[in-house]
């Protein structure tokens, strides 16, 4: 069986349910879903297969803290020596034995597992389910704690940024700037608009001018009239400077040059969750109206956006 829609449901939803453990190598980790793994009934362990060859920037290292403060009782987060991109998922029963594998192009991370057709993943057929625990159990052989690792002395200077590691992408504005305010029932408004809302929803805008500065940084998008029924929005995660992490997806539509981008972005599942962690930062709590002077007085009103990896990307709001 191969699935290409809502990975999702095969981790939190459509697992065995004698399941024990969940076993797991993946090239990249997702901070978000990873954190969903605290709901399911299984423990989990997760290889970051990709992490040896991340640096050790200042981004990097809260991606790091963020991993650390999920690793417990209910989930290990391993980082191995032998450095691998590979996919591979297994439920175990109590006795250790493989109920069902899954393995694939998806990473553990939103951008695989919300997007439709993004990525792919197949069932593994019951008699090769030992070679594929064998395969995971050789690299947590190798592996050590996320806790164990050291991004050395606290005070020391990171390392040098590799040069294959992105810089700041892009800057995006908290306010319109057309007339250098934020709007009033839109942007970080939008949960006032006379509209079916909610408190605190709010999302941001991706203008025309971020597309062209940065045309490799927002996926381009088919346009509704093309979209598989029920293809969901483009979903990444983000880390922002404060160490908190969230799930946002691209929506919407606007054409540049031929092409067409999403025009915003937003929180997922819920629209409310940015606008609620952006007000509480800003010092405006709903349902006061966010103004342009109250960003200023916050200390700015863009945020910087890098990308960290493979569906994770850093946003700036530190002052």
């Amino acid at each position: 069986m191969l699935y290409y829609e809502d990975l999702y449901r095969q981790f939190f939803e459509a697992y065995p349910r004698e399941s024990a453990t969940l076993i797991g190598v993946s090239g990249y980790l997702g901070l978000s879903t990873v954190q969903r793994l605290e709901g399911v009934s299984y423990r989990s362990t997760l290889i970051y297969g990709m992490q040896s060859e991340q640096s050790k920037s200042a981004q990097e290292k809260k991606l790091h803290e963020g991993l650390c403060g999920l690793h417990g009782r209910q989930i290990s987060i391993l980082y191995p020596s032998i450095t691998t991109h590979s996919k591979c998922y297994v439920w175990l029963d109590e006795e250790q034995k493989p109920l069902r594998g899954l393995v694939g192009s998806a990473n553990f991370s939103a951008n695989a597992f919300y997007s439709s057709w993004r990525e792919t993943l197949i069932e593994v057929d019951k008699p090769h389910l030992g070679f594929v625990k064998a395969y995971i159990e050789r690299i947590i052989d190798e592996s050590i704690p996320c806790l164990d690792y050291g991004f050395g002395d606290p005070g020391a200077e990171p390392d040098p940024i590799r040069e294959d590691t992105p810089l700041l992408e892009i800057s995006l504005e908290l306010y319109s700037t057309r007339d250098g305010e934020v709007p009033s029932k839109s942007h970080l408004n939008w949960c006032l608009a006379d509209a079916h809302v909610s408190e605190n929803d709010a999302y941001i805008a991706i203008r025309q001018d971020h597309v062209l500065s940065a045309p490799n940084f927002f996926p381009p998008r088919l346009p509704v009239d093309k979209r598989r029924r029920g293809q969901a929005d483009d979903a990444l995660e983000i880390l922002w400077d404060d160490g908190t992490f969230m799930t946002i997806t691209f929506e919407g539509t606007q054409q540049v040059k031929g092409r067409t981008y999403p025009k915003q972005l937003s929180s997922h599942p819920e629209k409310s969750l940015l606008g609620e962690y952006l007000r509480r930062r800003i010092g405006t709590p709903y349902p006061a109206k966010v103004r342009r002077a109250d960003l200023l007085a916050y200390g700015r009103d863009t945020i910087d956006v890098s990308r960290l990896h493979d569906g994770t990307l850093f946003f700036d709001f530190s002052t």
